[in-house]
């Protein structure tokens, strides 16, 4: 849950700073139009343009951590034992060329 917290949390900041992004470089664009160069937003735009690769490169360590980790936990009773005739498998298959995950509880 808390890996969809995150995720969540640095994809809507990862657009925040996007939007920023466009909004510096408009401002850098007219700016250098009009021959005035203002270093304290092109620098500002720079810090910015940084910060989003940041939060990208975690946005997908994050999606890759929680790719390596997946599993289904076992099946138990009440009393915590495992059933004998119970099934619990992450198979990965080949698709059409591409990989996907099938999870077989029961």
């Amino acid at each position: 849950m808390i890996q969809i917290i995150i995720f969540f949390f640095l994809t809507v900041l990862s657009v925040a700073v996007l939007i920023r992004i466009f909004i510096l470089l408009a401002y850098c664009v007219i700016a250098r139009i009009r021959k005035k160069r203002n270093e304290k937003k092109f620098i500002s735009l720079k810090k910015t343009v940084i910060f989003f690769i940041i939060t990208v490169i975690l946005n997908a360590g994050l999606i890759t951590i929680s790719q390596l980790a997946a599993f289904t936990p076992r099946i138990v009773d009440k009393n915590g034992n495992m059933p004998e005739n119970s099934i619990s498998k992450l198979i990965k298959l080949d698709l059409n060329g591409r990989k996907q995950w099938i999870s077989i509880r029961g």
